[in-house]
């Protein structure tokens, strides 16, 4: 077959498509599935509008999504009984087109963040998680998002959830790491001021590596954040029994014994 790579070349396909659009002129609306390739929608995407699991022709330019119909389709019409099942067999092309409701949240999601509805965007990641199973990725970027709208605590329940999802699929997730999972937890910590999450998210990483150092200081700082002091020794001294003296956590155990001597003496 002939290679027409960056030539403008319309293929029959094109013609086709370009007559339907001329013949119907109108009269019925014209859908695109989410799975058509951008190449074989002949340059028009600026005019297509995402309505659930087809893209439909407008004659507006970036109309981009109708939010309105998207919600009623997934909330009222789409049933997703088995996607989460394990008991329902999937094979490749089903779990392929299966991916065309991430679609559909993701264009939801974005929608949502760019015009401030934050209610709206913790109802949708609500019904991700229970209905099509986000990835933590997902879960991750929407805890930023809720944050930077004015919702930590909100934010903070997704991120743990994100955490626990590092945890899930660590063995076939190359970035699935203990060191994304501290990162999370640092998150928590230092922008959300959630000590008691912060500390479970660092137990996750724990879990996963045992000695990690980064996973024991953050538990560290998160307790003398709550002004457990004691604690925070006693946690470090744990790991020094179990794994041996580690310089940054007897540092850190140095500081926390300064500052423990200063609050007596005042």
């Amino acid at each position: 077959m002939p290679d027409y790579a960056g030539y403008n070349v319309l293929r029959v396909q094109d013609v086709l498509v370009l007559k339907i659009i001329e013949w119907n002129n109108w009269k019925r609306p014209i859908h695109f599935a989410l799975t058509v390739p951008p190449d074989n929608r002949i340059g028009i995407d600026n005019y297509l509008e995402v309505t659930g699991m087809t893209l439909t022709l407008t004659n507006q330019i970036n109309t981009r999504i109708n939010p309105d119909k998207i919600e009623h389709l997934l909330y009222n019409v789409f049933s997703l009984r088995g996607i989460l099942d394990p008991r329902v067999y999937k094979d490749e092309n089903t779990l392929r087109l299966l991916g065309n409701y991430r679609a559909i949240f993701a264009y939801l999601s974005d929608f949502y963040a760019e015009n401030n509805k934050i209610e709206k965007l913790k109802t949708l990641v609500d019904w991700g998680q229970s209905k099509i199973g986000i990835d933590w990725h997902t879960l991750y970027i929407n805890a930023d998002r809720l944050y930077e709208m004015g919702r930590p605590d909100w934010a903070g329940i997704y991120m743990e959830a994100a955490a626990k999802g590092i945890e899930t699929v660590k063995d076939t997730d190359p970035n699935a790491t203990p060191s994304n999972i501290i990162a999370i937890g640092n998150i928590v910590l230092d922008r959300y001021k959630q000590a008691d999450r912060a500390i479970r998210i660092y137990e996750i990483a724990i879990q996963i590596n045992p000695s990690s150092i980064e996973a024991h200081y953050g538990i560290a700082t998160a307790l003398q954040s709550q002004g457990n002091i004691e604690e925070a020794i006693v946690h470090i001294d744990g790991y020094t029994s179990q794994h041996g003296q580690n310089p940054t956590l007897t540092n850190a155990k140095n500081i926390l014994q300064q500052l423990k001597s200063s609050q007596r003496t005042q």
